[in-house]
Protein backbone atom coordinates (compact mmCIF):
# COMPACT_ATOMS: atom_id res chain seq x y z
CA UNK A 1 0.00 0.00 0.00
CA UNK A 2 1.06 3.78 0.05
CA UNK A 3 2.14 3.68 3.88
CA UNK A 4 4.62 0.66 2.94
CA UNK A 5 5.70 2.62 -0.61
CA UNK A 6 6.65 5.93 1.69
CA UNK A 7 7.71 3.50 4.38
CA UNK A 8 10.56 1.97 1.63
CA UNK A 9 11.38 5.47 0.46
CA UNK A 10 12.21 6.91 3.72
CA UNK A 11 14.12 3.68 4.76
CA UNK A 12 16.05 3.94 1.07
CA UNK A 13 16.50 8.04 1.53
CA UNK A 14 18.15 7.30 5.01
CA UNK A 15 20.45 4.10 3.82
CA UNK A 16 21.61 6.62 0.68
CA UNK A 17 20.21 4.44 -1.91
CA UNK A 18 19.38 4.93 -5.29
CA UNK A 19 15.77 6.56 -4.26
CA UNK A 20 15.26 7.17 -8.40
CA UNK A 21 15.80 3.01 -8.85
CA UNK A 22 13.48 2.34 -5.62
CA UNK A 23 10.53 4.12 -7.12
CA UNK A 24 11.05 2.78 -10.56
CA UNK A 25 10.68 -0.77 -8.97
CA UNK A 26 7.50 0.00 -6.79
CA UNK A 27 6.18 1.48 -9.93
CA UNK A 28 7.02 -1.96 -12.25
CA UNK A 29 5.61 -3.85 -8.78
CA UNK A 30 2.43 -2.51 -8.84
CA UNK A 31 1.76 -2.44 -12.37
CA UNK A 32 2.30 -5.86 -12.47
CA UNK A 33 0.46 -6.93 -9.66
CA UNK A 34 -2.84 -4.57 -11.41
CA UNK A 35 -2.07 -7.05 -14.30
CA UNK A 36 -2.10 -10.17 -11.76
CA UNK A 37 -5.53 -8.82 -10.20
CA UNK A 38 -7.02 -8.29 -14.01
CA UNK A 39 -6.18 -11.87 -15.04
CA UNK A 40 -7.34 -13.08 -11.76
CA UNK A 41 -10.57 -11.31 -12.04
CA UNK A 42 -10.87 -12.72 -15.82
CA UNK A 43 -10.57 -16.30 -14.49
CA UNK A 44 -13.16 -15.85 -11.77
CA UNK A 45 -16.06 -14.65 -14.25
CA UNK A 46 -15.39 -17.41 -16.99
CA UNK A 47 -16.25 -19.81 -14.13
CA UNK A 48 -19.27 -17.22 -12.58
CA UNK A 49 -20.48 -17.41 -16.39
CA UNK A 50 -20.16 -21.46 -16.04
CA UNK A 51 -22.04 -21.94 -12.93
CA UNK A 52 -25.08 -19.32 -14.03
CA UNK A 53 -25.37 -20.61 -17.29
CA UNK A 54 -25.48 -24.33 -15.99
CA UNK A 55 -27.54 -23.37 -13.05
CA UNK A 56 -30.31 -21.45 -15.00
CA UNK A 57 -30.65 -24.03 -17.84
CA UNK A 58 -30.74 -26.93 -15.60
CA UNK A 59 -33.38 -25.13 -13.20
CA UNK A 60 -35.52 -23.67 -15.87
CA UNK A 61 -35.55 -27.15 -17.70
CA UNK A 62 -36.77 -29.14 -14.84
CA UNK A 63 -39.01 -26.69 -13.38
CA UNK A 64 -41.08 -25.78 -16.79
CA UNK A 65 -40.92 -29.36 -17.74
CA UNK A 66 -42.58 -30.15 -14.07
CA UNK A 67 -45.34 -27.42 -14.03
CA UNK A 68 -45.96 -28.22 -17.86
CA UNK A 69 -47.04 -31.83 -17.10
CA UNK A 70 -48.95 -31.02 -13.83
CA UNK A 71 -50.85 -28.36 -15.87
CA UNK A 72 -51.74 -30.69 -18.50
CA UNK A 73 -53.01 -33.24 -16.67
CA UNK A 74 -54.35 -30.91 -14.28
CA UNK A 75 -56.76 -30.25 -17.28
CA UNK A 76 -57.35 -33.89 -18.23
CA UNK A 77 -58.60 -34.26 -14.43
CA UNK A 78 -55.36 -36.47 -13.57
CA UNK A 79 -53.23 -34.33 -12.21
CA UNK A 80 -52.87 -31.59 -9.22
CA UNK A 81 -54.83 -28.32 -10.12
CA UNK A 82 -53.49 -25.34 -8.00
CA UNK A 83 -50.16 -24.90 -9.32
CA UNK A 84 -50.57 -21.86 -10.95
CA UNK A 85 -49.38 -19.50 -7.67
CA UNK A 86 -46.25 -21.25 -7.43
CA UNK A 87 -45.36 -21.28 -11.01
CA UNK A 88 -45.85 -17.37 -11.04
CA UNK A 89 -44.03 -17.41 -8.10
CA UNK A 90 -41.26 -19.59 -9.84
CA UNK A 91 -41.24 -17.68 -13.32
CA UNK A 92 -41.73 -14.23 -12.40
CA UNK A 93 -39.69 -13.66 -9.25
CA UNK A 94 -37.73 -16.90 -8.34
CA UNK A 95 -35.71 -16.66 -11.76
CA UNK A 96 -35.41 -13.09 -12.23
CA UNK A 97 -34.08 -12.43 -8.51
CA UNK A 98 -31.19 -15.55 -9.26
CA UNK A 99 -30.52 -13.79 -12.31
CA UNK A 100 -30.03 -10.28 -10.30
CA UNK A 101 -28.15 -12.17 -7.61
CA UNK A 102 -25.39 -13.32 -10.32
CA UNK A 103 -25.74 -10.06 -11.40
CA UNK A 104 -24.53 -8.84 -7.46
CA UNK A 105 -22.09 -11.14 -7.61
CA UNK A 106 -20.38 -10.15 -11.01
CA UNK A 107 -20.55 -6.57 -9.66
CA UNK A 108 -18.20 -7.40 -6.42
CA UNK A 109 -15.96 -9.53 -8.39
CA UNK A 110 -14.99 -6.97 -11.13
CA UNK A 111 -13.44 -3.82 -10.86
CA UNK A 112 -14.90 -0.92 -10.35
CA UNK A 113 -14.20 2.39 -11.95
CA UNK A 114 -15.11 5.31 -11.26
CA UNK A 115 -15.79 6.72 -15.11
CA UNK A 116 -18.01 5.13 -17.49
CA UNK A 117 -20.38 5.77 -19.95
CA UNK A 118 -24.00 6.43 -18.13
CA UNK A 119 -25.80 7.64 -21.18
CA UNK A 120 -26.73 4.13 -22.43
CA UNK A 121 -28.56 3.77 -19.30
CA UNK A 122 -29.95 7.01 -19.32
CA UNK A 123 -31.78 6.35 -22.65
CA UNK A 124 -32.51 2.68 -21.15
CA UNK A 125 -34.66 4.34 -18.39
CA UNK A 126 -36.15 7.24 -20.16
CA UNK A 127 -36.98 6.04 -23.29
CA UNK A 128 -36.63 1.96 -23.62
CA UNK A 129 -38.00 0.82 -20.20
CA UNK A 130 -41.55 3.01 -20.30
CA UNK A 131 -42.17 2.21 -24.15
CA UNK A 132 -41.46 -1.93 -23.13
CA UNK A 133 -44.20 -1.15 -20.30
CA UNK A 134 -46.68 0.40 -22.39
CA UNK A 135 -46.21 -2.08 -25.16
CA UNK A 136 -46.18 -5.14 -22.55
CA UNK A 137 -49.89 -3.85 -21.32
CA UNK A 138 -51.31 -3.51 -25.23
CA UNK A 139 -49.77 -6.36 -27.03
CA UNK A 140 -48.84 -9.21 -24.45
CA UNK A 141 -51.12 -8.70 -21.21
CA UNK A 142 -54.49 -8.61 -23.09
CA UNK A 143 -53.93 -12.32 -23.83
CA UNK A 144 -52.40 -13.12 -20.72
CA UNK A 145 -55.29 -12.46 -18.23
CA UNK A 146 -58.26 -14.25 -18.12
CA UNK A 147 -62.03 -12.96 -19.47
CA UNK A 148 -63.52 -11.03 -19.05
CA UNK A 149 -60.01 -8.75 -18.37
CA UNK A 150 -58.99 -9.90 -21.48
CA UNK A 151 -61.92 -8.90 -23.68
CA UNK A 152 -61.44 -5.36 -21.97
CA UNK A 153 -57.47 -5.05 -22.46
CA UNK A 154 -57.94 -5.93 -25.80
CA UNK A 155 -60.56 -3.48 -26.48
CA UNK A 156 -58.86 -0.79 -24.88
CA UNK A 157 -55.80 -1.01 -27.08
CA UNK A 158 -57.33 -2.97 -29.83
CA UNK A 159 -54.96 -0.97 -32.81
CA UNK A 160 -51.89 -3.02 -31.10
CA UNK A 161 -53.53 -6.07 -29.77
CA UNK A 162 -54.66 -6.33 -33.35
CA UNK A 163 -51.37 -5.63 -34.69
CA UNK A 164 -50.39 -8.87 -32.39
CA UNK A 165 -52.86 -10.89 -33.78
CA UNK A 166 -51.68 -10.20 -37.47
CA UNK A 167 -48.17 -10.83 -36.53
CA UNK A 168 -48.72 -14.56 -35.06
CA UNK A 169 -50.85 -15.14 -38.56
CA UNK A 170 -48.18 -13.68 -40.30
CA UNK A 171 -46.27 -15.70 -38.68
CA UNK A 172 -47.86 -18.76 -39.14
CA UNK A 173 -47.89 -19.62 -35.47
CA UNK A 174 -51.30 -20.94 -34.15
CA UNK A 175 -53.72 -19.75 -31.23
CA UNK A 176 -52.07 -18.94 -27.90
CA UNK A 177 -48.76 -17.92 -29.42
CA UNK A 178 -49.89 -13.96 -29.01
CA UNK A 179 -48.76 -13.37 -25.50
CA UNK A 180 -45.22 -14.33 -26.48
CA UNK A 181 -45.09 -12.31 -29.62
CA UNK A 182 -46.00 -9.63 -27.76
CA UNK A 183 -43.60 -10.12 -24.88
CA UNK A 184 -40.98 -10.60 -28.32
CA UNK A 185 -42.39 -7.05 -29.72
CA UNK A 186 -42.49 -5.61 -26.34
CA UNK A 187 -38.80 -6.24 -24.85
CA UNK A 188 -37.27 -6.18 -28.45
CA UNK A 189 -38.79 -2.43 -29.11
CA UNK A 190 -38.13 -1.14 -25.66
CA UNK A 191 -34.13 -2.29 -26.05
CA UNK A 192 -33.71 -0.24 -29.62
CA UNK A 193 -32.91 2.88 -28.14
CA UNK A 194 -30.74 1.96 -25.20
CA UNK A 195 -28.58 -1.19 -28.09
CA UNK A 196 -28.17 2.65 -30.46
CA UNK A 197 -26.47 4.40 -27.51
CA UNK A 198 -24.31 2.10 -26.04
CA UNK A 199 -23.04 1.15 -29.94
CA UNK A 200 -22.29 4.81 -29.79
CA UNK A 201 -20.88 4.91 -26.55
CA UNK A 202 -18.85 1.92 -27.83
CA UNK A 203 -17.61 3.06 -30.92
CA UNK A 204 -16.90 6.84 -29.58
CA UNK A 205 -14.37 5.33 -26.45
CA UNK A 206 -13.98 1.36 -26.61
CA UNK A 207 -11.27 1.65 -29.30
CA UNK A 208 -9.15 4.65 -27.37
CA UNK A 209 -6.96 1.63 -25.40
CA UNK A 210 -5.91 0.03 -28.62
CA UNK A 211 -4.64 3.49 -30.15
CA UNK A 212 -3.43 4.67 -26.85
CA UNK A 213 -1.35 2.10 -26.37
CA UNK A 214 0.50 1.70 -29.67
CA UNK A 215 1.06 5.81 -29.08
CA UNK A 216 2.69 4.70 -25.98
CA UNK A 217 5.20 2.35 -27.21
CA UNK A 218 6.25 4.21 -29.91
CA UNK A 219 6.82 7.54 -27.67
CA UNK A 220 8.93 5.17 -25.89
CA UNK A 221 11.15 4.49 -28.76
CA UNK A 222 11.17 7.65 -29.66
CA UNK A 223 12.36 8.97 -26.53
CA UNK A 224 15.03 6.92 -26.83
CA UNK A 225 16.85 9.00 -28.94
CA UNK A 226 17.22 11.63 -27.05
CA UNK A 227 14.48 14.05 -27.73
CA UNK A 228 12.56 15.73 -25.35
CA UNK A 229 8.79 14.52 -24.09
CA UNK A 230 6.78 17.28 -25.65
CA UNK A 231 8.64 16.90 -29.28
CA UNK A 232 7.55 13.51 -28.91
CA UNK A 233 3.87 14.12 -28.82
CA UNK A 234 4.53 16.90 -31.67
CA UNK A 235 6.47 14.21 -33.67
CA UNK A 236 3.94 11.03 -32.91
CA UNK A 237 0.46 13.33 -34.01
CA UNK A 238 0.69 12.78 -37.32
CA UNK A 239 0.90 8.92 -36.93
CA UNK A 240 -2.52 7.17 -37.41
CA UNK A 241 -3.77 5.57 -33.47
CA UNK A 242 -7.37 4.96 -34.71
CA UNK A 243 -9.93 6.79 -32.37
CA UNK A 244 -7.36 7.95 -30.17
CA UNK A 245 -5.93 10.29 -33.48
CA UNK A 246 -8.13 12.96 -32.55
CA UNK A 247 -7.14 13.62 -29.51
CA UNK A 248 -3.42 12.81 -29.99
CA UNK A 249 -3.98 16.02 -32.42
CA UNK A 250 -5.42 18.29 -29.95
CA UNK A 251 -2.83 16.93 -27.55
CA UNK A 252 -0.06 17.76 -29.33
CA UNK A 253 -1.31 21.38 -30.69
CA UNK A 254 -1.72 22.54 -27.04
CA UNK A 255 2.02 21.37 -26.05
CA UNK A 256 3.25 23.17 -29.07
CA UNK A 257 1.54 26.31 -27.84
CA UNK A 258 3.04 25.83 -24.50
CA UNK A 259 -0.36 24.42 -22.21
CA UNK A 260 1.05 23.37 -19.12
CA UNK A 261 0.26 19.43 -19.26
CA UNK A 262 -1.64 19.28 -16.08
CA UNK A 263 -4.13 21.80 -18.18
CA UNK A 264 -3.83 19.75 -20.77
CA UNK A 265 -4.96 16.73 -18.98
CA UNK A 266 -7.59 18.52 -17.58
CA UNK A 267 -9.04 19.52 -21.01
CA UNK A 268 -8.14 15.59 -22.27
CA UNK A 269 -10.21 14.16 -19.07
CA UNK A 270 -13.62 16.33 -20.28
CA UNK A 271 -16.25 14.01 -21.42
CA UNK A 272 -13.76 11.24 -21.66
CA UNK A 273 -15.31 8.09 -20.87
CA UNK A 274 -12.32 5.30 -21.00
CA UNK A 275 -10.85 4.94 -17.55
CA UNK A 276 -8.26 3.46 -19.06
CA UNK A 277 -7.42 5.94 -21.42
CA UNK A 278 -7.11 8.56 -18.51
CA UNK A 279 -5.53 6.92 -16.04
CA UNK A 280 -2.57 6.04 -19.08
CA UNK A 281 -3.14 10.31 -19.60
CA UNK A 282 -2.82 10.87 -16.56
CA UNK A 283 0.65 8.73 -15.65
CA UNK A 284 2.01 9.83 -18.69
CA UNK A 285 1.69 13.31 -18.08
CA UNK A 286 3.22 13.17 -14.24
CA UNK A 287 6.29 11.33 -15.09
CA UNK A 288 6.79 14.00 -17.81
CA UNK A 289 6.21 16.89 -15.28
CA UNK A 290 7.64 15.17 -12.21
CA UNK A 291 10.32 12.70 -13.96
CA UNK A 292 11.27 14.41 -17.15
CA UNK A 293 9.36 11.41 -18.92
CA UNK A 294 12.50 9.03 -18.64
CA UNK A 295 12.36 6.52 -20.82
CA UNK A 296 12.65 3.59 -18.00
CA UNK A 297 9.24 5.38 -16.53
CA UNK A 298 7.69 5.33 -20.05
CA UNK A 299 9.47 1.60 -20.53
CA UNK A 300 7.11 1.12 -17.60
CA UNK A 301 4.00 2.30 -18.78
CA UNK A 302 3.67 1.30 -22.43
CA UNK A 303 4.68 -2.21 -21.09
CA UNK A 304 1.82 -2.24 -18.34
CA UNK A 305 -0.24 -1.03 -21.06
CA UNK A 306 0.69 -3.65 -23.49
CA UNK A 307 0.26 -6.00 -20.76
CA UNK A 308 -3.15 -4.72 -19.81
CA UNK A 309 -4.52 -5.05 -23.46
CA UNK A 310 -3.41 -8.47 -23.60
CA UNK A 311 -5.00 -9.76 -20.68
CA UNK A 312 -8.42 -8.34 -21.84
CA UNK A 313 -7.84 -9.72 -25.15
CA UNK A 314 -7.79 -13.50 -23.28
CA UNK A 315 -10.59 -12.80 -21.09
CA UNK A 316 -12.35 -12.10 -24.20
CA UNK A 317 -11.27 -14.88 -25.57
CA UNK A 318 -12.22 -16.81 -23.34
CA UNK A 319 -15.81 -15.95 -22.23
CA UNK A 320 -16.69 -15.36 -26.08
CA UNK A 321 -17.56 -19.61 -26.35
CA UNK A 322 -19.23 -18.87 -23.02
CA UNK A 323 -21.56 -16.40 -24.30
CA UNK A 324 -22.97 -18.58 -26.64
CA UNK A 325 -24.95 -20.65 -23.69
CA UNK A 326 -27.47 -18.35 -23.29
CA UNK A 327 -28.43 -18.68 -26.98
CA UNK A 328 -28.49 -22.92 -27.08
CA UNK A 329 -30.14 -22.44 -23.48
CA UNK A 330 -32.95 -20.06 -24.61
CA UNK A 331 -33.92 -22.23 -28.21
CA UNK A 332 -33.50 -25.03 -25.92
CA UNK A 333 -35.95 -24.45 -23.35
CA UNK A 334 -38.90 -22.64 -25.97
CA UNK A 335 -38.35 -25.29 -28.21
CA UNK A 336 -38.63 -27.95 -25.09
CA UNK A 337 -41.87 -26.35 -23.37
CA UNK A 338 -43.67 -26.45 -27.37
CA UNK A 339 -42.97 -30.53 -28.15
CA UNK A 340 -43.72 -31.35 -24.48
CA UNK A 341 -47.32 -29.47 -24.77
CA UNK A 342 -47.37 -31.11 -28.07
CA UNK A 343 -46.50 -34.30 -26.37
CA UNK A 344 -48.90 -34.30 -23.51
CA UNK A 345 -51.54 -33.00 -26.04
CA UNK A 346 -51.12 -35.82 -28.18
CA UNK A 347 -50.68 -38.51 -25.27
CA UNK A 348 -53.77 -37.25 -23.67
CA UNK A 349 -55.97 -37.41 -26.86
CA UNK A 350 -54.83 -41.38 -27.28
CA UNK A 351 -56.17 -42.03 -23.63
CA UNK A 352 -59.30 -40.09 -25.10
CA UNK A 353 -58.49 -36.65 -22.92
CA UNK A 354 -58.47 -33.36 -24.74
CA UNK A 355 -56.47 -30.32 -23.19
CA UNK A 356 -56.21 -26.58 -24.21
CA UNK A 357 -52.95 -26.69 -26.04
CA UNK A 358 -52.98 -22.92 -26.72
CA UNK A 359 -54.15 -22.01 -23.05
CA UNK A 360 -50.33 -24.10 -22.07
CA UNK A 361 -48.67 -22.28 -24.53
CA UNK A 362 -50.21 -18.97 -23.48
CA UNK A 363 -49.25 -19.61 -20.01
CA UNK A 364 -45.40 -20.37 -20.17
CA UNK A 365 -44.10 -18.75 -23.52
CA UNK A 366 -44.28 -15.11 -21.42
CA UNK A 367 -41.93 -16.33 -18.93
CA UNK A 368 -39.83 -17.84 -20.82
CA UNK A 369 -39.26 -15.00 -23.36
CA UNK A 370 -38.79 -12.78 -19.52
CA UNK A 371 -35.91 -14.99 -17.66
CA UNK A 372 -34.04 -14.91 -21.53
CA UNK A 373 -34.59 -11.13 -21.81
CA UNK A 374 -32.45 -10.68 -17.78
CA UNK A 375 -30.12 -14.03 -18.83
CA UNK A 376 -29.30 -11.46 -21.73
CA UNK A 377 -28.25 -8.64 -19.57
CA UNK A 378 -26.67 -11.07 -16.65
CA UNK A 379 -24.41 -12.00 -20.07
CA UNK A 380 -23.50 -9.30 -20.56
CA UNK A 381 -22.56 -7.93 -17.28
CA UNK A 382 -20.78 -10.77 -16.68
CA UNK A 383 -19.15 -11.37 -19.80
CA UNK A 384 -17.85 -7.41 -20.67
CA UNK A 385 -18.35 -5.96 -16.74
CA UNK A 386 -21.38 -3.74 -17.73
CA UNK A 387 -24.90 -4.17 -17.86
CA UNK A 388 -25.21 -2.23 -20.73
CA UNK A 389 -23.25 -4.54 -23.12
CA UNK A 390 -25.88 -7.02 -22.28
CA UNK A 391 -28.87 -5.19 -23.75
CA UNK A 392 -28.14 -6.60 -27.32
CA UNK A 393 -28.00 -10.34 -25.85
CA UNK A 394 -30.98 -9.41 -24.76
CA UNK A 395 -32.70 -8.45 -27.79
CA UNK A 396 -31.28 -11.50 -29.59
CA UNK A 397 -32.28 -13.82 -26.98
CA UNK A 398 -35.57 -12.46 -27.07
CA UNK A 399 -35.48 -13.14 -30.80
CA UNK A 400 -34.35 -16.45 -30.72
CA UNK A 401 -37.63 -16.89 -28.49
CA UNK A 402 -39.50 -16.15 -31.10
CA UNK A 403 -37.20 -18.37 -33.93
CA UNK A 404 -37.95 -21.40 -31.38
CA UNK A 405 -41.66 -20.44 -31.49
CA UNK A 406 -41.52 -20.53 -35.08
CA UNK A 407 -40.10 -23.67 -35.31
CA UNK A 408 -40.87 -25.78 -32.39
CA UNK A 409 -44.73 -26.74 -33.79
CA UNK A 410 -43.37 -28.39 -36.87
CA UNK A 411 -41.26 -30.42 -34.89
CA UNK A 412 -44.37 -31.10 -32.62
CA UNK A 413 -46.08 -32.25 -35.89
CA UNK A 414 -43.20 -33.80 -37.05
CA UNK A 415 -42.45 -36.33 -34.24
CA UNK A 416 -46.02 -36.47 -32.39
CA UNK A 417 -48.63 -39.27 -34.10
CA UNK A 418 -51.81 -37.61 -35.91
CA UNK A 419 -54.96 -38.54 -33.57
Amino acid sequence: GFKQLLLGYAATLRAGGDVVHYLQRQTEIMLRERVSQVRMVGERVAMLLEAYMAMMLLTSMTMYVMYVVNAALAQAGMGLAGGEFQFVLFSYIVMPMLSGLFIYVADLMQPKYPVYDARPYYVFFAAGLPATLFLFASMALPFMVPEPLSTALQTAFAPLASLTKALTGALKLGRGYESGVGMVVAMSAGLVPAIVAEAYSSAKFSGIQYGLTRFLRDLVEVRKTGMSPEKCIITLKDRDYGRFTPYLRDVARQVGWGVPLGEIFQRFARGMKNWFALISMYLLTESIEVGGGMPETLEALASYAETLEQVEREKRATLRPLILMPYVGALIITVVVIVLIGFMGSMLRFAGQAISEAQLINMFMPPVILNSYIMGLAAGKIGSERVAAGFKHALLLTLSNLAAMMVGPAIVSGLMPKI
